[in-house]
């Protein structure tokens, strides 16, 4: 390791150099390195440059030095280093063995490069990480995370225990038990950017899940699936049983041979007639609907009518309420 014909390169280099011995003292040292551990270039030279990694990381960095003295390849990794002044650091080291310049010696240049902000941020990044996890862990719906490749990164407990252990199958495989790629998959469109919303009947579970499936991006730029399952099998029982309902109610109101009419309570607006109504009444259904019965006297004394709304907002209901009605020839 010839230094003087890189003396110039050696210290302007924008990073930590130093040159140090089979036992690890200071020989020389840039104007970076230096700086960095807060000591002049001449105190440097002959102290140990272990004695400025922290006493956990020195085992480690002893091991780096060993490796490249006796292969010559370089050996690299990131350890604590303390200043003369005390302040802590985090450092990049690289070490590359050399022989002097005479070969009566082999030398180890050590590249130091401060990379504390980098380590604060990726702290803050694992920190953000562990604390989606933690958020997604504790949800009571299923999440889990897919790539492009079919390859399921995540799932939490939630869904695990709803669809077992992932066993390395694709998601293809741990949902549907399929060898291939599923025909309805959304992966296209969501891995071009678009979040997709729909429902999924599982029969293996006998649940209907609302699924929605949104682009997830990754620190390098890829693109991850993040999909949300929530059971919405009780909603979808609850509408099956309503539109069941209405549906009875529908035919019931059609067919019943006795006049029915829907009316708000409070303007006497009609709603809805049936077959009966416009049968006992004479009145056509496109003549009454959207009408109140001031419009269409078919109350012939509007007392009654008065009477039957006071009741109803007392009690709820009224029955056997006698009343005369005018049809629409006029007769009562």
């Amino acid at each position: 390791m010839n230094l003087d014909q890189y003396t110039t390169l050696f210290e302007q280099a924008p990073f930590g150099y130093l040159v140090v011995d089979a036992d690890l003292c200071v020989k020389a040292v840039n104007r970076v390195a230096a700086r960095l551990l807060e000591l002049a270039k001449k105190d440097l030279r002959q102290k140990r440059f272990s004695d400025f990694i922290v006493a956990a990381d020195r085992p480690r960095f002893d091991t780096w030095c060993r490796r490249a003295l006796s292969t010559g390849r370089p050996q690299s990794g990131d350890v604590q280093l303390i200043s003369c002044a005390g302040n802590m650091f985090c450092a990049h080291l690289q070490c590359l063995a050399e022989s002097n310049g005479s070969g009566d010696e082999t030398l180890l240049l050590v590249g130091v490069v401060d990379i504390t902000d980098r380590k604060e941020i990726e702290t803050q990044l694992t920190a953000e990480c562990d604390n989606l996890r933690g958020i997604l862990n504790a949800m009571e719906d299923g999440v889990y995370i897919v790539d492009e490749r079919h390859e399921i990164e995540y799932i939490n407990p939630a869904l695990q225990k709803e669809f077992g252990p992932i066993d390395s199958r694709k998601c293809y495989e741990y949902f549907h038990n399929r060898r291939s790629v599923c025909p309805w998959c959304k992966n296209e469109a969501v891995f071009a950017g678009r979040t997709v919303r729909w429902d999924w009947y599982s029969a293996r579970t006998e649940k209907t899940y609302d699924l929605v499936d949104t682009p997830l991006k990754k620190a390098d730029g890829s693109i991850l699936k993040l999909e949300i399952f929530r059971d919405i099998t009780s909603r979808k029982h609850a509408e099956s049983s309503m539109l069941e309902s209405e549906e009875r109610f529908r035919v019931a109101f059609e067919t019943s041979p006795n006049a029915v009419a829907i009316a708000d309570i409070d303007t006497g607006v009609i709603v809805s007639v049936n077959e009966g109504f416009t049968e006992f009444t004479g009145y056509a259904k496109e003549a009454v609907i959207g009408n109140s019965s001031v419009d269409i006297p078919i109350w012939a004394n509007p007392e009654d009518r008065e009477r039957m709304v006071a009741e109803l907002r007392r009690a709820g209901e009224i029955n056997n309420l006698e009343a005369a009605f005018r049809t629409r020839s006029g007769q009562i």
